[in-house]
C-alpha cells in the first residue's frame, strides 16, 4: 500500500507541475486557477478509475490495478 500511495503522490506532483507549465498559454488567468483546471480532468478520470475497482475488484486483483494505474499516470 506504501507503494501505492507514493505512486499516487508523484503522479500528483508530476501532473502539477504539467499544469503549471500551462501558464504560459494562459497569461491572464492566475497560478491558482491554472492548477485547478490542470488537476481537475487527471484527478476526476484518477477518481472513475479506482472507485469502481475499490468496489468490485477482490483485494490482490485491485492492488495489482491500481499499481499499474498509478505508474502509467506517472509516466504518461
Amino acid at each position: 500500500m506504501k507503494k501505492i500511495i507514493l505512486l499516487f503522490t508523484g503522479s500528483f506532483l508530476m501532473t502539477a507541475v504539467f499544469s503549471a507549465s500551462l501558464k504560459v498559454f494562459f497569461q491572464g488567468v492566475s497560478w491558482r486557477e491554472v492548477l485547478i483546471k490542470g488537476l481537475l480532468i487527471p484527478c476526476f478520470t484518477w477518481t472513475v478509475q479506482l472507485l469502481p475497482s475499490a468496489a468490485f475488484l477482490k483485494t490482490e486483483d485491485r492492488l495489482t490495478y491500481w499499481n499499474r494505474l498509478l505508474s502509467v499516470c506517472l509516466i504518461g
